[in-house]
């Protein structure tokens, strides 16, 4: 049986072209273009939703046969299989562009190796902290994947949290809920508590200062 949800990938696509239409727009000067080019790139600077439909999307995608599971009263996917298929389909991928980012930036354009930056991307923590938070220089966007590996730990263990102690599917929509209000406050928490000063911060500083 195909369980492929259809629209999935028209909601990829959308989502890719508005980031990639995002970061065109960055490379304007908006001084220097007319009045009809200023609307369109700052209609373009709002593109940077299209990774938030990436993240939505692929959590809701990774979330259905665990849903699928507690409401057909089935065994819940192996996490052994579920982390091995993250692993097969971000891990190759994602080390070579990581290398082959940090190997152009060395030797071509002569930008200096930032050892915090490459081992942080190397173990997948480099979006912890806001000067490694681009493992490359040459490569900003990898910010993502870091983020999105770790979102993929989080997801078994939030949904095995909620299926835990509900029984019944109103109880689990629940439990999401909390979820969500729980998350949705404490992110001006840590804003307001947790917000770092303005060192080595601004643009001459390249992408992490940026």
């Amino acid at each position: 049986m195909n369980s492929r949800i259809r629209g999935a990938d028209g909601f990829r696509a959308i989502a890719c072209m508005m980031v990639i239409y995002h970061h065109v727009m960055q490379r304007l000067d908006p001084a220097a273009s007319p009045m009809w080019v200023q609307v369109i790139q700052y209609m373009g600077m709002r593109g940077e939703v299209g990774v938030s439909i990436f993240f939505v999307l692929s959590g809701c995608l990774l979330a259905t046969p665990f849903w699928n599971a507690f409401i057909g009263h089935t065994p819940q996917p192996k996490m052994r299989t579920y982390f091995q298929n993250r692993a097969a389909r971000i891990l190759p991928s994602y080390y070579f562009i990581l290398i082959l980012s940090t190997f152009l930036a060395v030797k071509i354009i002569n930008f200096e190796i930032v050892w915090s930056r490459i081992v942080s991307g190397v173990l997948l923590v480099s979006h912890f902290h806001w000067n490694t938070f681009f493992a490359s220089e040459l490569d900003p966007p990898l910010w993502t994947i870091t983020l999105e590996i770790w979102s993929y730990i989080l997801l078994p263990i939030v949904l095995f949290s909620i299926f835990w102690k509900a029984r019944t599917v109103k109880a689990a929509a629940i439990g999401m809920g909390i979820w969500i209000v729980f998350l949705q406050s404490l992110q001006p928490l840590i804003i307001k508590f947790f917000m770092t000063d303005d060192y080595l911060k601004g643009w001459e500083w390249g992408w992490a200062g940026g």
